[in-house]
């Protein structure tokens, strides 16, 4: 997860140091799972966020059915 970066594209990624990295597991991915926390004081005035998937367990396309941002 990227925070207040613009016009970050995937040649920049590995140049610039995400706001925080998940580690997704399956049990993560359920609709019944509790929130992932984030590191509140990194998360404070945010104009903008960018989701970089570096992994899709091995599948050509990453497509997201839902997200929820909590704040």
């Amino acid at each position: 997860v990227y925070v207040n970066r613009e016009n970050l594209g995937f040649e920049d990624i590995e140049d610039v140091d995400p706001t925080q990295v998940f580690e997704l597991t399956a049990e993560d991915l359920r609709e019944s799972s509790e929130p992932l926390p984030t590191k509140y004081v990194k998360f404070q005035r945010v104009k903008n966020v960018t989701f970089f998937v570096e992994d899709n367990n091995g599948g050509e396309v990453s497509a997201l059915g839902s997200l929820k941002l909590l704040g």
